[in-house]
C-alpha cells in the first residue's frame, strides 16, 4: 500500500494514527487488515505454488495438519478449488502452504484468520512509521 492511500485511510478514519515529532505512526494491525493476504510476506513465501492443485488428503500429510482443519479452510473460503480430478478435490497449494504457516506459528488455535484471509491481528499494540512531516 503506498503512503499516499495510506494517509487517506488515516483522514477518513479507516485507520488509527499517531503524530510524534513530526513522524506518523499506524497501528500494525490497522495496516495489515487493508493489506490484501496475497501482498503479505507469508503469502508471498510460498507464491510460487499458486495454481497447483494439491488434494485435501495430500496437504494434511505434506503440511502436518489434520484433513479435517484443511476442509474447513476451504469451507471458510480462505483456500481456493481450483477443481476435481475423478473424486479428488484439487486445492490451491499456495493457500494451504500459507494457512499451515499461520497454524503452525499460533500453535495450532482453531482461528488464525479472519473472514478475509487475513492473520487474525495480536492483542498487542505495535505502531509503524509512515513518514515524517
Amino acid at each position: 500500500m503506498s503512503v499516499e492511500s495510506l494517509l487517506d485511510h488515516i483522514r477518513q478514519g479507516a485507520v488509527h494514527a499517531v503524530k510524534v515529532d513530526g513522524i506518523i505512526a499506524v497501528r500494525q494491525e490497522d495496516a495489515q487488515r487493508l493489506t490484501p493476504k496475497e501482498q503479505l510476506p507469508e503469502y508471498r513465501k510460498h507464491a510460487h505454488l499458486k495454481g497447483m492443485g494439491i488434494g485435501i488428503n495430500e496437504a494434511a500429510k505434506k503440511y502436518g495438519v489434520p484433513s479435517s482443519t484443511v476442509r474447513r479452510w476451504m469451507e471458510r473460503g480462505y483456500i481456493t478449488r481450483l477443481g476435481q480430478e475423478g473424486r479428488k478435490v484439487l486445492l490451491d497449494e499456495a493457500d494451504i502452504a500459507y494457512c499451515a504457516e499461520l497454524y503452525r506459528q499460533r500453535g495450532g488455535r482453531r482461528w488464525i484468520l479472519d473472514q478475509d484471509g487475513r492473520p487474525y491481528a495480536r492483542r498487542t499494540v505495535r505502531w509503524s512509521r509512515v513518514s515524517s512531516e
